[in-house]
């Protein structure tokens, strides 16, 4: 599709929410799932996966594999958003008799694997590239697996496979979300013993001769910090005030437990402007005056109630929320 940048950050936004909407009307649902792949999923539909929504059986497409099958709102929800059926069939998700249940089902058009048992995904998808090659086509099939499904013996025979037969017209992508039904990965089987996601291209480089990209898409680690840092600055002309710490600059500070690219890492404190804002070493002692002042006040309006004053019912009160779509 070729989309640019804004473009398929709106879209992404529009599929979180038609996820929220779709496991809100089932009452059930794997949402988290489909949100640590909205970016990925995002991406590959608006910026390099070649179909037609319209058509949805042509035979030149390129194919896109959930083999994460439990996460099919996010894919659902990204076909809807890409108008392979209306936004509002989100709605129907899980019900009795609907093509958008909580797996892909190959009754809905534009789903190109039934995912269920995790660990199949990448075997099918090898599958689909061999024909492919054998048809004669330049047509790729896009993966997505979960990170979990990596303890399956057949994940990695489908790696070896793939890597015997030169199948070069595939690309996985690893939703690296550190979860699983269980508990965390690592706590599960080991894929990064320093929890910096660092091992993992290794493992499959040693495994099975893949070519990898590391989690910094090839630039160093102060370069990658340099994006959410300095880069945005400079884009804003800012960069002489904010952006790094140096002497001269408004620098807000975060400090963190560890690695602050890890997600096992917690904020132990945060300063704006010189002032510490969080501490945690001081959270237990702010929630116990937070909930000493709650009771203070319950029992001030119980008192004024008992003696005669006039009371109302609640009203909540929403503040208005304001996002790219938001038309006034």
């Amino acid at each position: 599709m070729g989309l640019n940048y804004y473009q398929i950050k709106k879209n992404i936004l529009k599929a979180r929410k038609l996820v929220i909407k779709g496991t809100t009307a089932a009452g059930s649902g794997h949402p988290g799932g489909s949100f640590s792949m909205a970016e990925i999923m995002g991406c590959i539909f608006h910026k390099h996966l070649r179909y037609d929504p319209k058509n949805p059986e042509w035979e030149d497409r390129d194919k896109l594999i959930l083999s994460k099958g439990h996460a099919s709102p996010g894919l659902f929800s990204n076909m809807a958003v890409a108008g392979y059926f209306e936004e509002n069939k989100m709605e129907t998700l899980r019900q009795f008799g609907s093509k958008l249940q909580g797996h892909p089902d190959l009754k809905c058009p534009g789903v190109e694997f039934c995912g269920g048992s995790l660990g199949i995904g990448l075997s099918y998808s090898i599958g689909n590239a061999l024909a492919s090659k054998l048809d004669g086509k330049e047509n790729r099939i896009f993966t997505v697996m979960g990170d979990g499904e990596s303890d399956e013996g057949q994940v990695w025979e489908a790696a070896m496979t793939a890597a015997k037969y030169k199948v070069d017209n595939l690309t996985l992508i690893l939703d690296r979300n550190f979860i699983q039904q269980d508990s965390y990965t690592e706590k599960i089987m080991p894929l990064d013993e320093n929890l910096e996601t660092d091992e993992l291209s290794e493992m499959w480089k040693d495994a099975s001769r893949w070519k990898t990209g590391d989690k910094y898409g090839g630039v160093s680690e102060e370069e990658a910090w340099k994006f959410v840092t300095l880069n945005p600055a400079k884009l804003l002309g800012i960069d002489d005030k904010v952006g790094s710490i140096k002497v001269g600059k408004i620098a807000d500070l975060v400090l963190w437990s560890g690695h602050p690219m890890s997600i096992y890492s917690q904020v132990e404190k945060t300063m704006i402007e010189g002032v510490f804002y969080y501490e945690a070493d001081l959270l237990p002692v702010k929630i116990k005056q937070i909930e000493d002042e709650r009771k203070k006040l319950i029992l001030q309006m119980l008192n004024a109630k008992n003696m005669g004053s006039n009371t109302k019912n609640f009203e909540l009160r929403r503040k208005r929320e304001f996002d790219c779509e938001t038309i006034d």
